[in-house]
């Protein structure tokens, strides 16, 4: 007998966000285009999926997503962002973003 998830994500479907500020966590975005918009995500469950994500999309990682982020660098990891042959590094802590 299988358990009800722990944490029901809220359904947004179909949507166009145009110049907003978008937060990320415990929602899941279906079919969505975000167009010059700024992704906000602290670290908690979402979900994207068959979304349009503009090039001019400005992402903000917050509090423990931030944190693992700043700690994957740490390890070696890389963390880019730019189109192009010449990306630029992403600094931490990633509020700026």
């Amino acid at each position: 007998m299988g358990s009800a998830p722990f944490f029901r994500l809220q359904r947004v479907s179909g949507q166009r966000f145009e110049n907003q500020v978008v937060h990320l966590d415990g929602i899941r975005y279906e079919d969505c285009q975000f167009i010059n918009c700024h992704l906000v995500y602290r670290g908690g469950p979402g979900e994207m999926y068959s979304c349009l994500i503009a090039p001019d999309t400005v992402w903000q990682f917050d509090g423990p997503a931030a944190i693992t982020l700043q700690a994957l660098q740490g390890y070696g990891w890389r963390f880019e962002f730019g189109t192009g042959p010449n990306p630029e590094p992403i600094r931490f802590p990633s509020d700026a973003l």
